[in-house]
């Protein structure tokens, strides 16, 4: 690759640190990018930075001892590890994995046969009009149509490695995600707390919660609650309807209110005792030392729940009005038989 896009035209990097470092000038201003020995961490920004760099059309750089300047992007990358990319998510349009496993390395029973193939690559790449030749078939090559280097489409193109990768990222971390959410009994969760159930789950980014949730059954929707619409994450299969969201699991804190049918409660409300409970306990450190509180809180019947998306009737008015009226007839008839 570096003879067909010329030295001149090449930069070659060990590791990514140089490529997202602050003076990154002069390695971004190459037309191929070749990093070894790529190892990132998870839970690094490493990994979001050069999602940016391959997604973007230009960016700003910090030459030393220069005015900051904005260039064009027009790189080509190529990443090489011995490392298993976890760091990467399940599905990921950006990177086409290949897994390089063969029998002549140096150890290996076809050593001598690689060796050989590899003198003969560089024999032809040595040869200017060979490798024109190499380079004139490559550029009349013609590529599939399922192929577009800038998406990937995962379910045509996805090799066995990026498979696997997918099959690992949406096991562990997912049901991480679905089993803290069962805990709180969390069906909403408000798009602008995303940050701190990122933070907490060590996702590599917004995205990344995003696309869990889909695989778990969420969908993006707008909700209008606390006086304003608000972008909001929820489970597919709730009620929501005029400002108020259906909850069995919120209504049976109140003995006899699923039985007479009141499990409708403000979404408000509801996002206050199942999401703000999950967040102030677990999410923010600065909560770890108080007294923790359990999902839905003291339900003193304030909040509803009410008979319909729309009634005005709130259970414990109506329990209340009920009770009064079996009093007054159970007196009623002792009055009688008196």
């Amino acid at each position: 690759m570096e003879a067909l896009f010329g030295a001149a035209n090449t930069a070659k990097i060990d590791g990514v640190d140089k490529l997202v470092a602050t003076h990154n000038d002069r390695v971004l201003d190459k037309k191929l990018i070749v990093a070894e020995e790529v190892h990132i961490s998870s839970r690094s920004k490493t990994g979001n930075a050069l999602k940016d760099l391959i997604t973007s059309d230009r960016t700003t750089v910090n030459p030393k001892y220069q005015a900051t300047k904005t260039i064009p992007l027009k790189a080509c990358y190529l990443f090489t590890t011995n490392h298993k990319p976890l760091w990467l998510e399940g599905g990921e349009r950006r990177y086409y994995i290949i897994e390089m496993s063969h029998e002549g390395h140096a150890q290996g029973p076809k050593s001598d046969e690689f060796s050989d193939l590899v003198r003969d690559v560089y024999d032809q790449i040595s040869n200017p009009k060979r490798l024109s030749a190499l380079y004139a078939a490559l550029m009349a090559r013609t590529v599939s149509e399922k192929f577009s280097p800038k998406s990937m489409r995962f379910d045509d193109n996805a090799t066995p490695i990026m498979r696997e990768l997918q099959a690992q990222s949406g096991n562990e971390g997912d049901e991480t995600l679905e089993s803290i959410l069962a805990e709180y009994s969390v069906s909403i969760i408000p798009s602008s707390d995303f940050k701190e159930l990122v933070r907490y789950l060590n996702a590599t980014n917004d995205n990344a919660l995003r696309n869990a949730l889909s695989r778990l059954g969420w969908e993006d929707t707008r909700q209008r609650f606390a006086g304003k619409q608000q972008r909001v994450w929820s489970k597919k299969r709730i009620l929501i309807d005029e400002g108020r969201i259906q909850s069995v699991e919120l209504a049976e804190t109140l003995v006899g209110a699923v039985k007479n049918g009141f499990v409708w409660f403000p979404i408000e409300y509801y996002v206050e005792a199942t999401w703000a409970a999950l967040r102030d306990n677990k999410l923010k450190p600065k909560f770890m030392s108080r007294e923790k509180t359990s999902a839905f809180g003291d339900n003193n019947g304030e909040n509803g729940p009410f008979l319909d998306s729309t009634s005005h009737l709130r259970y414990e008015t109506w329990r209340n009005d009920t009770d009064m009226l079996a009093s007054q007839h159970k007196k009623f008839l002792k009055h009688d038989e008196t």
